[in-house]
This record gives structure tokens, sequence and C-alpha cells, in this order.
């Protein structure tokens, strides 16, 4: 009788599991057949037979883990049976082959099985199942028997021979074998790379940065303890674009480019300074009042959306704000901001003007007490002192903590900042020194 042994199948291997034997005790085994399916560490591998014979025992069962060169099983001749020590440990020194009479006769009578009027040999059977054919489609004998030769007649016929883990691979996937077109023994990789290309593509999932998980978690810690409250008004930009145009010709030659967005920045400083209830931030319950005026602005970068910070606005010009908020926005871009660059907010500006939005509902910037969004300038038409004409307008949509504001200080300071931001030169002086 001869040790069917778990295999080294690499130097670091120490043990195998047997994932499924593909016979079961009392099948003809020929050399080269594939017993089993071992998993290892590293990888799932076939195991194949290297001596001919009949299964006589199977030692290591489905799902067990042997250290290698360890017997799994033992091949002998038909008649042989397989008897264990009393400690029923199956070492080839305990063990001993011999003839059984009633063992032969039961094999005789299971020579032939009937199922209806289907009669087939063990070795036909095995033939079939290893080769992924049904063996009802297998035409018999002329005595009415399937034999290992009908099947052998049937697959040259059909071109298809399968190794038993490709028959089973087959039949999960729903793989038909005579469509695969392979003319030698099929395996089942060949099976396997039939049902992916016939199945359709797996989602792809797109990489997140270290800045977009963070803003992800930012957001949705604010969303869902914050009681957010959203107003939207729209503002006549005409004074605002006209200081713009003026502050550049006056300081275009210094390199100076005012837009609406530093306008807006040095709007939001003044009119936050002017409505101290919501330079708070809630803590524990309580609202703590901040000592500082700083300004957050959201930026776009190929990493992520980032809110650098400009440290107290109201007491600078709208030219150094300018300056400050570019030089932040280009640090942002490059990946190169300073944690000091970061953090310490009032409020945040959101400006979406540039994408073509006008009107959004911005998501607090936690702990802020509020966020400023900014749409697109586009002429419209408006009734002014009973006249329709045509005016730059501007959505501002304002987002603040229920908890900190309540309707009527929400309102007054974002009254504060259309009025201001609808004639700007009160406050910012045309020097671009002035606080």
């Amino acid at each position: 009788m001869k040790e069917i042994l778990m295999p080294q199948l690499g130097m670091t291997m120490e043990t195998g599991t047997i994932i499924e034997w593909n016979y079961k005790e009392g099948d003809q085994i020929n050399r080269g057949d594939v017993l089993f399916e071992v998993e290892t560490d590293k990888a799932t591998l076939e195991v194949e037979a290297v001596d001919s014979g009949c299964l006589v025992k199977i030692t290591a069962n489905n799902g067990e883990t042997v250290p290698v060169l360890t017997p799994v099983g033992y091949l002998g001749a038909e008649n042989e049976v397989y008897i264990a020590t009393a400690s029923q440990q199956p070492q080839s020194a305990d063990m001993q082959a011999v003839p059984v009479q009633a063992h032969s006769a039961v094999r005789q009578a299971a020579a032939t099985e009937r199922d209806g009027t289907l009669r087939t040999t063990p070795r036909a059977r095995i033939l079939a199942a290893e080769s992924g054919v049904k063996i009802g489609d297998v035409p018999r004998s002329a005595d009415g028997i399937i034999r290992e030769r009908d099947v052998e007649a049937y697959l040259a016929a059909n071109r298809v021979r399968m190794t038993p883990v490709a028959a089973k691979a087959s039949q999960a996937l729903g793989v038909d074998p005579a469509a695969l077109g392979i003319s030698g023994r099929v395996y089942r990789r060949d099976v396997e790379a039939a049902a992916s290309a016939a199945a359709p593509a797996e989602a792809e999932y797109l990489p997140r940065t270290a800045v977009q998980t963070r803003a992800a978690e930012a957001v949705m810690n604010a969303w869902n303890t914050i009681p957010m409250v959203t107003n939207c008004i729209e503002l006549d930009m005409t004074e605002a674009l006209r200081l713009c145009e003026t502050l550049n010709t006056r300081y275009g030659k210094q390199g100076v480019k005012i837009n609406l967005t530093d306008l807006m920045i040095k709007v939001l400083g003044y009119a936050m300074k002017r409505n101290p209830d919501a330079n708070v931030r809630y803590e524990d319950g309580k609202l703590r009042v901040l000592q500082t005026m700083h300004i957050g602005m959201a930026c776009a970068t190929p990493n992520g959306l980032v809110v650098p910070v400009l440290r107290d606005v109201p007491d600078k010009g709208i030219i150094e704000v300018s300056r400050e908020k570019t030089e932040l926005a280009d640090r942002a871009r490059n990946g190169k901001l300073l944690p000091q660059d970061l953090g310490g907010a009032s409020t945040t500006l959101s400006n979406m003007g540039g994408y073509r939005a006008e009107m959004f509902t911005p998501i607090i910037n936690a702990p802020e007490s509020c966020i400023f969004g900014t749409g697109a300038v586009r002429e419209k038409a408006v009734v002014m002192r009973g006249e329709i004409c045509i005016r730059p307008m501007m959505w501002l949509n304002f987002t603040y903590d229920h908890r900190i504001l309540d309707g009527e200080s929400a309102a007054r300071l974002l009254n504060t900042v259309k009025d201001v931001t609808e004639l700007p030169s009160l406050f910012v002086g045309y020097e671009g020194v002035a606080g």
C-alpha cells in the first residue's frame, strides 16, 4: 500500500489545509489525476497522484490542516483495506494491506449502478465527473451499460477533457466546457478565465487622499451634530465691481489685482466684528467668545478641499488681504500649507462663482458658528425706484449654527454683509490700507 503525502510546495511551507478531495474511498486513481486541492499560506494548489491504484483510505478530510510529508490517504489494490493501530494514527508502520473477500464482493456488486434505466461503471462515472460531462449524455454500449470507453469516445467526439477541479468550477460558474474551444485538457484556470471574460466588469473604486478622508469626516461630523439653517439673499454688486476696478486702476502698476473674493473677505471681517454674537464657538453647552477675527477660505486642490485662514482681517487693508489670500491659495494648490495656515477661523467663505453656481447650501466648517457662500455674478432685470433696470446680481448663501444664532441675530449679520457689499467704499478705504 502506498502513502499519499501532503506535499511540501515551498521551502517555507510547514502545513497544508485540504480544501476538497476530488475522489472518495474506493475510487480508482490514475497517475496524474488531481486528488485534492490544498491551501497554503501563500496559494491554493492542485495535488496530483504520483501513482495509480485504488483510493483505499482518506486519513485527512476536507478542512483539516496537516504537516507536510504526512500521509493524508493510501493507495492500494481493489481488494486491500486499511487497518490502523489502536491510536488511529495513519502511520505507514502501523498499517497493513490485507485481502478481504467481502470487500471484493461489495466492489464487484458495485461495478454497475442502476438509476432508472441508467447503468454505469465506476470508472465511467469518474472519467465523466473529471471531464465535466453529464453521464446521461454519453451514448451507452450495446448491453445498455456506460463504460469508460464510452465516455472516452464521447470526449473524443466532443474534444473536451477536464480536471475534476475544472469540472466543478464549470458547474459553479455556469461555463459550458464544449464552448471553450480547447482541444486538450481543460484546467480550472481556463474555466475561470472564460467566466471572467463573460462576467460584467467589477466595480471600480477611486483612491482617496488623506486630505479628502479628513474633509469627508469633518463634513459628516458637522452634518450630524450641528442644527444648520441656510438663508439666501441677493446682492447688487454694482458698487463692489466699481470699487475693484478703481483699486486696480490705482494700484495695478504695483502688481495689485483686487477681485470680488478679496473684497468679500474684507466685508466678512467687517460684518463679523460688528456682530460679535456670531464670533463665538459652541463648546460643551456653552458659548466661548473668540478674541480674534480670522476668516477661512475654502480652496479646491488636487488632493482635496482645504481651508487656509487669513488672520486678523479687520486690522488689514484690502491690498494686504489680497496679497495674503493669493499666497495662501498658491501654497494650498501646491500642497505647501503650514500648520499655522490652518484652523482658528471665526467663519469661512466658500466661493462657487467660478463654477457658475448661484445658490447652494454650504456646510459649516466646525467648530465655527457660520459659513458664507457666494455664487456667480449675473446680469438680471431688477426693479429699482419703480423702474426695471439691468444690474449685476449675486446670491449670498449663509448657513449658521442655530444653537449659537437665532433667526434675528443671523438676519442682522446677513443684512450687515449686504449693506457693506452694496456700498463697500464706506469701510474699505481707497488707499487700500484702512481697516
